[in-house]
């Protein structure tokens, strides 16, 4: 008898924690989800937004469309961020537009821009950072103190290979 008891103790208890680990796999498949749909808007969020920017550089949907392929190309290309890539594409666009600059000039700067911070050894932060300052100095058509400063801490090779094109020392570079 006392063994039966026993028997039946270990498989309440059995039971018990077996009701338990559903609950908590339960629990945590609700979490993962929600996360996964907040990803998935998040992207939304980021698809917008991109294809915002591409509309205001762009005169057709067929120039928009070939924009985002090579935006997604150069973030695919470099793995870096999508948003960031859209920005610095799109601030290039208007920066190099009195230049006659074809889209693929633009997804090429943005993409040697990419690969130097990549080289680097730039961590995807602060490579998003670098990408936006780069994209406000070519935007305003000047580097200015903290462009020039961010771009100087998080991407030294490419402002030395910069200032070695322009054939003038880095310091300069902000003067320009």
């Amino acid at each position: 008898q006392g063994i039966n008891k026993a028997e039946k103790s270990v498989n309440d208890f059995e039971q018990k924690g077996t009701a338990s680990a559903n609950r908590l796999g339960t629990a945590f498949a609700a979490i993962a989800s929600a996360a996964v749909v907040g990803k998935i808007l998040e992207f939304g969020d980021a698809f917008t937004i991109i294809n915002n920017k591409i509309a205001s550089v762009t005169d057709t949907a067929e120039q928009s469309s070939s924009a985002f392929n090579l935006i997604k190309t150069v973030a695919n290309d470099t793995r870096s961020e999508l948003g960031a890539v859209g920005d610095l594409f799109t601030k290039l666009t208007i920066a190099t537009s009195e230049m006659g600059a074809s889209q693929e000039e633009v997804a090429q700067i943005t993409s040697t821009f990419s690969k130097a911070l990549k080289l680097a050894g730039t961590d995807s932060a602060g490579a998003s950072s670098a990408i936006l300052q780069f994209g406000q100095a070519m935007a305003s058509g000047k580097l200015s103190g903290d462009e020039f400063k961010s771009l100087m801490e998080t991407s030294p090779v490419f402002m030395r290979k910069l200032a070695d094109s322009l054939d003038t020392p880095i310091g300069n570079l902000k003067e320009l």
